[in-house]
């Protein structure tokens, strides 16, 4: 037989195209010309895909615009009227597409975005068959991949195979036995077959007697038919899992939970310390209805305190234990704070619904927090409920000497344990705070939020009793520091607003002493906030965020002050000390970028300016430090004009820099001085003095970047001919072929006489 080529096979699919266009035409759908360039495109996309060294990028162009066109396709047909079964052959848009990706995944079987690009467009095209297809296929060849497992579980619970996707979750988790996303989604499906029982028994009437609710949810045949995977015989198995026979059990013990409770306790038992599944468990308890929520919670939340309290598994060996115990104490820290606030949230909801006010509900939970808390409290502090008495300002720290003091000196996993617990609860009050103002966090609905003024505000006196309360007790961390410091400037505020509006009010002795009182409140709220950051630095030295807040308010406060002629200098010196302390850590060049724009405010003196760029490329990473220099030399130029500029840069250049960081200035300085040589010659037609440009391009000449730039090559010759200065230029490029890697760019750009910019 003769072999068939690239060409024929082409031209035999493009063949089998033919009716369906015939059809196009006729309908007049589409034009003899929209054809021909249609079987052109195709044609290109096909050799394309034959090819020996097809790429991915080829696959998904061609989807691409068969999506498109079938689009096209999709208007054109509701414009003109025509049924969607006319004009539609074998090789249909949709077909053929399915075509095009059967043919991607065989020749890129390991892409898993691959399978799921295809597996969402069969869904969106409702292509039930080949669906199923794609799900067995994918899974034999990547069953130990849980997004797989988890869409085609999905996809039999749209169908109402709530058996088979129960099936294929438990397939997959005993593959795949650490997988969190396999789990929860197992824990979802169970809560939702849970709610479904629920619902049918209280639309249907039905009794007490299980069976026939069961067997109506359940019911339904596979449509995945998937074989037994190699996988599976090499110890997939040992996972304990609920039995599919213990929905057989009453009604009532299967609308209360029991088998959604099951799969937590198996989770816990293979899964061991992981908090975070528990909690996107938790989160999804309030799908179980009102029948199951509160005994899932309670589960769950039992299972999270275990794993607090239960102590780390031993390392493996002596290089991983420290990161054992790191991941442990993280996963204690997470188990305590995550029920903690979880604990707390519910008994607030529990107290409203039995109808308490907004400071009982509050109290409720605040008793929660403190059982949590207690751990971490130093000896003889008690945080009271705030009482629900009107004036009666709650939440404060009292102090007793009588109870003896704990070692100052506590481990490092417990330090970590208590700021995160402090942080957690101060966290809880603030968001409660948020919500009730309808306020919405990142990442929350807004159904979660509604206005509630009187929550709020105790919520909001709750979160500054804490946030005090942790800062005692010596607990610092970023978001206690900068949440004290916004709260104690927003009280300020609120004092300085007063104060116009109370004297607006009417005279007396009684109302200008609270006017006087408010404006010392307000005015002194500044005074506060820097005194909290001030405090808060000391604690958290290398903290950027914290330093960034602290340098606003120190500049607030000094360059305030107009009796001080000597601001600039004092705060000079505030930003050095903290740059000291933090400033090689990430982030720590925008501080420095700061500093660099004072110093340029303070004078033309280019010494002390180099000194701050020399030091900040020291100490922070290269690239940080490449923008830094790169913004101080541009604030030089635009303050003191082009002289200072080079004088800068010259005397930068000849201090020990590392070498990205002096590639990067040298390259910014040569351009600099290129594009004005070429607007004096675009603008004035005059020839400009080069001497400059030469010094810094003979230095960047000799850096390894100069081997990989004909651009700037090519600009300095034409710069040095439009100096009238030709056998410098033929020297310039002569060199340029000897220095550089590939000298047949710098040929191309220059045949193409690149116009100077």
């Amino acid at each position: 037989e003769t072999p068939v080529t690239m060409a024929d096979a082409v031209q035999a699919l493009l063949e089998e195209m033919v009716p369906e266009l015939q059809q196009f035409v006729e309908h007049d759908i589409l034009s003899k010309g929209e054809v021909r360039a249609l079987v052109k495109k195709r044609t290109d996309f096909e050799y394309r895909l034959r090819r020996r060294a097809a790429e991915k990028r080829d696959f998904e162009r061609y989807i691409e615009y068969e999506m498109t066109f079938e689009r096209l396709l999709k208007s054109r047909r509701e414009r003109l009227g025509v049924k969607k079964g006319k004009g539609t052959g074998k090789f249909s848009c949709v077909k053929h597409i399915h075509f095009i990706f059967d043919r991607a995944v065989k020749k890129f079987r390991g892409d898993i975005d691959l399978w799921l690009e295809w597996i969402a467009y069969a869904k969106s095209e409702m292509s039930s068959k080949v669906l199923s297809k794609i799900f067995a296929r994918a899974l034999q060849l990547h069953p130990r991949n849980a997004k797989l497992w988890v869409h085609a579980a999905a996809y039999e619970w749209d169908m109402g195979n709530v058996t088979a996707s129960r099936t294929l979750l438990q397939r997959g988790i005993r593959l795949n036995s650490k997988a969190e996303e396999l789990w929860r989604e197992y824990f979802r499906m169970e809560v939702l077959f849970t709610a479904r029982l629920a619902e049918r028994r209280r639309v249907l009437g039905l009794g007490k007697s299980a069976k026939k609710i069961v067997d109506a949810e359940a019911e339904g045949e596979s449509a995945i038919a998937i074989g037994d995977l190699d996988e599976e015989g090499k110890g997939g198995g040992a996972v304990a899992l609920p039995e599919t026979q213990s929905v057989e059990a009453g009604l009532e013990e299967l609308i209360a939970g029991s088998i959604p409770k099951a799969v937590v306790r198996y989770a816990r038992e293979t899964m061991q310390s992981c908090p975070l599944l528990f909690f996107g468990m938790y989160d999804l308890c309030y799908l179980a209805g009102d029948a199951a929520r509160s005994a899932l919670e309670e589960e769950i939340l039992a299972v999270i305190d275990e794993i607090a309290t239960s102590p780390a598994p031993p390392a493996s060996s002596v290089a991983s234990s420290e990161a054992a115990v790191a991941a442990a104490a993280d996963a204690t820290a997470a188990a305590f704070t995550g029920s903690a606030t979880r604990r707390a949230a519910r008994a607030m909801a529990q107290s409203a619904a039995d109808g308490g006010e907004e400071a009982v509900a509050c109290d409720a939970a605040q008793e929660v927090l403190n059982k949590y808390l207690e751990p971490y409290r130093a000896a003889g502090t008690q945080l009271s409920p705030r009482k629900s008495a009107k004036g009666v300002r709650g939440g404060k720290v009292a102090t007793s000497s009588s109870v003896d003091a704990q070692p100052q000196e506590e481990a490092g996993g417990k330090k970590m344990q208590a700021a995160a617990m402090w942080q957690a609860v101060c966290g809880f009050w603030t968001e409660v705070e948020a919500q009730a103002k309808g306020k919405v966090a990142a990442g929350k609905s807004k159904a979660s939020a509604g206005r509630n003024p009187e929550l709020a505000k105790e919520a909001g006196v709750r979160a500054s009793d804490m946030l005090d309360a942790a800062r005692q007790q010596g607990v610092w961390t970023e978001e206690i520091a900068l949440e004290s410091i916004r709260r104690t400037l927003q009280r300020g505020t609120a004092h300085s607003a007063a104060a116009p509006a109370a004297k607006a009010r009417g005279k007396g002795v009684k109302r200008a002493r609270d006017v006087r009182a408010d404006e010392e409140e307000g005015g002194d709220g500044e005074a506060k906030a820097l005194a909290l950051a001030t405090a808060a630095l000391e604690h958290l030295p290398a903290n950027v965020k914290v330093a960034a807040e602290y340098l606003r308010l120190k500049a607030k406060a000094v360059m305030s002050q107009d009796d001080d002629d000597n601001a600039l200098d004092t705060l000079a010196d505030s930003m050095d000390a903290v740059l000291k302390t933090c400033g090689g850590a990430p982030g720590a060049h925008k501080l420095w970028a700061d500093r660099v724009q004072l110093q340029v405010a303070r004078g033309s003196d280019a010494e002390p300016l180099v000194a701050i760029l020399v030091r900040a490329s020291n100490v922070c990473a290269p690239e940080s430090a490449s923008l830094v220099l790169l913004a101080g030399l541009a604030a030089v130029d635009d303050a003191h004009g082009h002289q200072l500029l080079l004088h800068t840069g010259n005397a930068l250049l000849l201090r020990p820099l590392p070498s990205l960081v002096k590639n990067r200035v040298l390259q910014s300085l040569a351009e600099g001085e290129l594009t004005r040589c070429e607007e004096a010659l675009k603008t004035l037609g005059q020839k400009k003095d080069v001497t400059a440009l030469r010094a810094i391009l003979e230095m960047w000449a000799s850096e390894e970047k100069a081997k990989q730039d004909p651009e700037l090559w090519l600009r300095w010759e034409v710069a040095e001919r439009a100096a009238g200065d030709h056998k410098r230029a033929s020297g310039v490029h002569w060199r340029a072929l000897r220095t550089l890697e590939d000298a047949d760019d710098y040929h191309r750009l220059r045949a193409l006489k690149v116009p100077l910019r």
